[in-house]
C-alpha cells in the first residue's frame, strides 16, 4: 500500500503514552539561577514529541519513552539526556545581532523576514507519525498604528515559501517518508500560520526587572500570563496565551467555521531579546520566538482527515527567527507588500541543531529523490 492511502488509514496524531512502574519525573531548570523553565519540549530519540513540563517546570517522561531524550526550551541551549535523571539544568545561549540603522521619521515601516520550522508529531499504540514544517515568511509593522497607508493585516506572517517533510511508521514495520504537498490534508495540521507571530511593537519590561530582578511574573485574569526571565545575555518574555481562560482552554472560532474545531489546552508564545539596558525593546532586539502548543482535535473535518472517531490529542512546537529587519518609507513597503515571489530559503547561524531522527528523514527523501 502506498504512503498517501497509508497516511489516510492511521489516526496517527491519537498521543497516548506509556506510563509504567519506570516512569521518571523531571524538573527542567534554568542553570543560571535555578528557577523551574514552564512548558519546556522534549522530545524523545525518535523525534517525537514526548511533552512539555507544566507551570512548575515537571513532566513525567514514561517507560515505553526511547532514550537519548532532547530538551528544549528558547534561549537555552537544546540539552540531550542519555538516561533518566532528577533536574535537567538548561544553559542560556549567547547571542549577538549586527546593529540595525533605525530612522523612524522618513522610515515608519519595519520589514521582517523570517525562517520558521515546525514540528507536530503523534504515536498510538501501533502507528507513528512526523510532520516537519519549514516556512519563509514576511510580516510588516510601523511605529504608529495611525500611520497612513499601512495595513494592520500585514502585521500577520505572509508565507512565501513552505516545504514539508513527513514520516510513518508502525508496528508492523512500515517505515515511510515523504515530502506532502501544501495541498495534501496532512499540511492542514501545520498550525504556524494559525499562531506564528513576533513582536513587532516591541515591548518594555516591568519596573522590577528594570531595577535588577532576575525574574518577574504579571497575572492574567485567571492565571500569570507573562513571565520575565533575565538571562545572562538575553531577555526571555513568556506569554501564556490562555491565562484569562477560566477553564485554560480555548477553541478558536476560524477552525470552529471550517469542522476542525479544537480545543488548545497549552499554549506559550515565548520572545527572545538581546539585552536593551533601557528595559524598552524593539523589534531590532528581537532574536526569535517559540510556541508551544497541546491541542484537543475533535472537529467533523479532523476526525475525518485523521481517520478517528474519537478526540485526537496533538503536541506542536514552533520556532521562529529573523534572518533580515529592514526599515522602509511609505513608498517602499507599498511596493514591497504587493510581493508574492517564491522567497529562498534562508537559515539562520544560531538554528538550534535537529533531532538525529528529522535530520535522518531530510536525507532519506534526498536519497529518494535523487534516485528517481
Amino acid at each position: 500500500m502506498d504512503f498517501k492511502v497509508k497516511r489516510l488509514l492511521f489516526p496517527v496524531f491519537a498521543l497516548v503514552f506509556s506510563l509504567g512502574v519506570n516512569a521518571k519525573r523531571i524538573t527542567v531548570v534554568d542553570g543560571s539561577d535555578g528557577s523551574t523553565l514552564p512548558r519546556a519540549t522534549i522530545m524523545s530519540n525518535d523525534g517525537i514529541i514526548v511533552g512539555l513540563t507544566d507551570a512548575e517546570g515537571n513532566i513525567t517522561v514514561g517507560e515505553g519513552v526511547k532514550y537519548p531524550i532532547t530538551v528544549r526550551y528558547m534561549g537555552f541551549d537544546p540539552l540531550t539526556l542519555h538516561s533518566p535523571i532528577d533536574t535537567v539544568r538548561l544553559k542560556p545561549k549567547s547571542y549577538s545581532l549586527s546593529e540595525i540603522i533605525v530612522s523612524p521619521g522618513e522610515r515608519p515601516v519595519t520589514k521582517v523576514v523570517c525562517y520558521i520550522r515546525e514540528y507536530c508529531t503523534g504515536t498510538t499504540s501501533r502507528d507513528t507519525m512526523q510532520l516537519f514544517s519549514e516556512y519563509m515568511a514576511v510580516a510588516f509593522g510601523t511605529d504608529n498604528e495611525d500611520t497612513k497607508g499601512f495595513h494592520k493585516s500585514d502585521a500577520d506572517f505572509k508565507f512565501r515559501n513552505r516545504r514539508f517533510s513527513a514520516r510513518f511508521a508502525n508496528n508492523e514495520g512500515l517505515d515511510s517518508v515523504a515530502s506532502p504537498t501544501g495541498n495534501e490534508e496532512i499540511t492542514f495540521l501545520s498550525f504556524a500560520k494559525l499562531f506564528g507571530k513576533i513582536p513587532l511593537k516591541g515591548l518594555t519590561v516591568t519596573d522590577k526587572m528594570r531595577t535588577g530582578a532576575i525574574t518577574d511574573t504579571v497575572p492574567g485574569k485567571y492565571f500569570p500570563s507573562k513571565w520575565f526571565r533575565n538571562t545572562p545575555s538575553v531577555m526571555i518574555v513568556s506569554e501564556d496565551l490562555l491565562a484569562d481562560e477560566k477553564d485554560h482552554k480555548m477553541s478558536p472560532t476560524l477552525l470552529k467555521i471550517l469542522g476542525m474545531s479544537v480545543d488548545l489546552t497549552e499554549a506559550q508564545l515565548n520572545h527572545v531579546f538581546v539585552h536593551n539596558e533601557s528595559g524598552k525593546y524593539k523589534i531590532s532586539d528581537f532574536f526569535s520566538s517559540s510556541i508551544s502548543l497541546k491541542i484537543l482535535a475533535y472537529g467533523k473535518m479532523l476526525k475525518w482527515m485523521l481517520r478517528s472517531n474519537e478526540p485526537v490529542e496533538m503536541l506542536d512546537y514552533i520556532e521562529i527567527y529573523p534572518v533580515e529587519i529592514s526599515r522602509l518609507t511609505l513608498k517602499e513597503y507599498k511596493e514591497q507588500r504587493k510581493e508574492k515571489e517564491e522567497l529562498s530559503f534562508i537559515m539562520p547561524e544560531e538554528l538550534s541543531s535537529l533531532s538525529p531522527v528529522i535530520d535522518g528523514i531530510l536525507l532519506r527523501l534526498d536519497e529518494k529523490g535523487s534516485s528517481k
